[in-house]
């Protein structure tokens, strides 16, 4: 038996062998426990996973999941395995998308479809060719799926200097560093900076 050693205190970013690498560094969130679905700020989904931390404001009130993936500027669809669909998806992308019974935020939040506690078994980033961005699938121990797919409204085109920083297409925040994918097929991986005391 062999064993391999990924080290997250190094950054990362796409480019050669990018699905891969960008693989090695969704690796720490398998295992982990679903906790809860937060609609944050701007109808973003969020979820939590990992043993619940406080805030680091004093002010707030909620506890959060020691990894947090943030859905951002994507579509996605959580299906359960007691024939629940639970989607929210782009008006550009899927104009006659009208399905189902609408949920308000409260709602979504009291009903992820994810039962709580349930490992997360895999999280697999794919690669999505027109336009090209990347996707993310999560499979959960309780069978539920969350697919996340890019909205793509916009094509593409990379950053200018003076150009505000772009909106990730999904992000994930874990103790070790912070994951940013999109938009387009660009992602980067920035370890959390360490400080020592003497």
């Amino acid at each position: 038996m062999t064993a391999n050693l990924i080290d997250l205190h190094q950054p990362a970013q796409s480019g050669k062998a990018t699905i891969q690498r960008l693989h090695e560094c969704l690796l720490p969130l398998v295992g982990e426990p679903f906790q809860l679905l937060r609609v944050s700020y701007g109808d973003e989904v969020t979820l939590h996973l990992g043993p619940l931390r406080a805030a680091r404001s004093p002010k707030v009130k909620h506890q959060y999941g020691s990894y947090i993936i943030s859905l951002r500027a994507s579509s996605w669809i959580a299906k359960s395995t007691v024939g629940k669909v639970l989607f929210s998806l782009s008006e550009s992308t899927h104009p006659a998308a009208v399905f189902g019974d609408e949920m308000t935020n409260a709602e979504l939040e009291a009903q992820p479809l994810i039962q709580p506690g349930s490992l997360l078994l895999s999280a697999l980033p794919f690669l999505i060719r027109e336009p090209e961005s990347i996707g993310l699938q999560l499979h959960w121990s309780d069978g539920s799926t969350i697919f996340i797919q890019p909205n793509n409204e916009v094509e593409f085109s990379p950053p200018q200097p003076e150009d505000l920083p772009a909106i990730a297409d999904w992000e994930v925040t874990m103790p070790a560093g912070h994951l940013s994918v999109g938009p387009g097929p660009h992602w980067e991986y920035v370890p959390e900076r360490t400080t020592t005391t003497p």
